[in-house]
């Protein structure tokens, strides 16, 4: 299949997931409403709904979304395509893995941005709080989070057996960071042996560029550095799905294909423990 072909097919199943997505109730429910659960909790439980304390918080509420949806909603949908034999009838056309991973790709992406801004939306026309930074570059981190972790999200979809395993290895992966990267809690809260393991996480990076753009407004050249830890992590995730898709339940992972994502997965750990940016997330606000 050729490069515009692949293209084309990715598209075109892209936009059959949406097209499921918007006639099923029930899936935008989940995707545009339940996110304002979080937000109407943190908002009022932990800032009492002031502006100045909730624009604090939105950065965190914005990462939660982002990775329960990716987690919980869009790698689920890989895995319920692969049980009802979607994917088993994809396998025998000339659509290729990397064109089905690229369609679900494109479909989640498109889904967690629009879950995003409407969510940023309504916490601005009800709580009116000020955004520091410029609208670019708010948009520029919900884009660059939004594309890591929908990518590692499908990488849960990708290895997962059926659905009664991929909820223990969603919320393996995402409670742990949720509460270590200071979306759920203060960063600067935990303890410093904790903050030494949550600057390992993508969620962290995520967080942090969301409080540089919206909290402190800073310049586009001052998030360069937790969006490359991001744009990293990125990388890692696309190679990983490309290595462990698989068609069918019942198709067995590859031992060294295994050991080789494992292996790439630590060395991003590894540059990031080295060469990521001082977080800002960890010093208390005034």
């Amino acid at each position: 299949m050729s490069a515009a072909a692949a293209v084309t097919a990715a598209l075109a199943l892209a936009k059959s997931y949406a097209i499921e997505t918007s006639r099923s109730r029930t899936a935008l429910f989940f995707t545009l409403l339940f996110p304002q659960l979080f937000l109407f909790v943190f908002a009022y439980v932990f800032a009492g709904g002031e502006p100045e304390r909730v624009a604090y918080l939105i950065p965190g509420v914005l990462t939660i979304t982002t990775l329960t949806s990716s987690f919980f909603g869009y790698s689920m949908h890989m895995v319920a395509e692969r049980e009802r034999g979607a994917l088993r009838r994809l396998r025998v056309t000339p659509t290729a893995a990397g064109t089905v991973v690229a369609g679900q790709l494109v479909h989640a992406l498109a889904a967690l941005l629009l879950a995003l801004v409407f969510q940023l939306a309504v916490a601005l026309a009800v709580f009116r709080f000020p955004v520091a930074g410029s609208v670019g570059a708010v948009a520029a981190v919900m884009l660059t989070g939004a594309f890591t972790f929908v990518s590692l999200g499908l990488f849960v979809g990708c290895v997962s057996r059926d659905t009664r395993s991929a909820p223990a290895l969603t919320n393996l992966i995402v409670f742990p960071m949720m509460f270590l990267s200071g979306s759920a809690m203060p960063f600067f809260a935990l303890p410093e042996w904790v903050q030494r393991v949550g600057r390992l996480l993508p969620a962290t990076y995520l967080n942090e560029a969301m409080q540089r753009a919206m909290v402190q407004g800073r310049p586009f050249r001052e998030l360069l550095g937790p969006l490359a830890a991001l744009a990293a992590y990125t990388a890692v995730a696309l190679f990983l799905n490309a290595l462990l898709f698989r068609w069918e339940s019942a198709d067995r992972t590859n031992p060294r294909r295994l050991v080789l994502g494992l292996a790439a997965l630590a060395l991003v750990v590894t540059a990031v423990a080295l060469f990521g940016p001082e977080l800002s997330i960890a010093k208390r606000p005034s």
